[in-house]
């Protein structure tokens, strides 16, 4: 099976709809807003920008190998990455302040996350003992300096062992 890799767009160009199951929504005023097929909504704010990703958005999608959020994304919803079994990585960037719960539950073969929020304090991740691979062998690289405070923060609520990005 060929993998593919999700990069969500923050643009409001129309060549850039998004795809698949998801449900969208911004946290700001709405500037343009649509779907594409069934079950694909999506909606931009003011400056062009998906600034949240809602409950259940890509769940089950068995075609994601690897998960790229955008800067800009500021929540990622409940189950929103859920089940999507073939998911091995996932970046999630530095604006990212809640991620709800079972975010990435039964992403069974998740191997690597890439964290580039700077603040641990600053972050809200309500995860479960579900998410990722279980024992905590998910590894997720958090910034330099930062890996103590992610282990205070989460370490016995997230199922992801912290470590330092080289």
């Amino acid at each position: 099976m060929i993998g593919t890799m999700l990069v969500l767009p923050v643009s409001s160009k129309t060549e850039n709809r998004l795809l698949g199951g998801a449900g969208f929504s911004a946290s700001a005023d709405t500037a343009e807003s649509g779907s594409c097929g069934e079950n694909a909504t999506w909606t931009l704010d003011t400056e062009g920008k998906l600034t949240a990703i809602g409950d259940t958005a890509f769940a089950s999608c068995e075609s994601f190998t690897e998960i790229a959020i955008p800067e800009g994304v500021t929540t990622i919803g409940s189950k929103a990455f859920g089940y999507c079994t073939a998911l091995t990585s996932v970046t999630i960037p530095s604006t990212v302040t809640q991620i709800n719960d079972n975010a990435f539950v039964c992403c069974k073969n998740c191997k690597d996350v890439h964290m580039h929020v700077t603040d641990p304090s600053k972050l809200t991740w309500k995860d479960s003992n579900d998410d990722f691979m279980p024992s905590k062998q998910t590894q997720c690289n958090v910034p330099q300096g930062t890996a103590d405070g992610y282990n205070k923060a989460f370490g016995d609520s997230v199922n992801v062992n912290f470590v330092a990005d080289e």
